[in-house]
């Protein structure tokens, strides 16, 4: 479905997606989530005490809808690190992860990023295309669902095959869902005032057809990313935007240069 000619547009920034877009969709299905899977219980116990585990704990605690006032006061008792653990563990098993989750998830990936026993994937294209947007001087800014700790580190980890690569030094800003829904038109607005840009100025990239389709409603440019193991496209809807399979082909030229 990806389109057979260049994408060519001009832009004075690209706000990006990570998961299906610029690393593949098993790092996050497998790889992250098999992880936490195994790791959260330990991971909470060791980082029990520090505040912002104490901070996002006592968010997802007031999550239940029945739940006590555990959040008054100083540190939480550690008799409530098991029901934490039980509601992430919940939430990771139907992937439906709350910002607080996700939070705690990116306090915790740091110790493994930090040892080596995890390392960021990136699509092979990505780094030649980073550095080509940076050349061309255009911003570049990530908004993805992961928090944008776990974003950074990722990008600051990165790998492609056995060489790594410091992507995050090309990119500019990072948003997470405290800035809106990835669904919401609203959400692709507020990061262009916090751009400085004009909704047209700037192109979003993505594999969902729901935050394409959300991003393009507020006014910015879209181009779709169908990646190897991402969800099949559904044709019909895909019509909104270019298709491509490799940042390769991509041609962004700066539009200050054209002014």
């Amino acid at each position: 479905m990806s389109s057979s000619r260049p994408v060519r547009l001009s832009v004075k920034a690209v706000l990006c997606d990570i998961i299906g877009t610029t690393t593949p969709f098993s790092f996050l299905s497998e790889t992250i989530h098999g992880l936490m899977r195994r790791e959260f219980p330990r991971m909470l116990s060791c980082h029990w005490e520090l505040s912002a585990v104490q901070d996002c704990a006592k968010c997802i605690l007031q999550t239940e809808s029945d739940a006590e006032d555990v959040t008054a006061g100083g540190t939480l008792d550690r008799s409530m690190h098991a029901r934490v653990t039980q509601i992430a563990e919940e939430q990771m098993s139907v992937k439906k992860e709350s910002p607080s989750l996700k939070r705690l998830q990116g306090i915790f990936l740091s110790d493994f990023y930090a040892d080596g026993s995890l390392t960021g994937i990136v699509f092979g294209d990505v780094v030649d295309a980073f550095k080509r947007w940076k050349a061309e001087q255009l911003g570049l800014v990530i908004y993805s669902s992961g928090s944008t700790r776990a974003q950074r580190l990722l990008f600051h980890h990165a790998t492609v095959g056995e060489r790594a690569h410091a992507l995050d030094q090309y990119v500019d800003a990072y948003f997470d869902t405290s800035v809106g829904s990835k669904s919401s038109p609203a959400s692709y607005a507020a990061i262009c005032r916090e751009m400085g840009l004009e909704p047209h100025e700037v192109v979003f990239m993505a594999d969902m057809i729901e935050e394409v389709e959300a991003a393009h409603a507020a006014g910015l440019q879209v181009v779709i990313a169908d990646r190897p193991g991402n969800i099949p496209l559904d044709c019909e809807r895909a019509k909104i935007a270019p298709v491509v399979s490799s940042f390769d082909d991509l041609e962004f030229s700066n539009l200050d240069n054209r002014e």
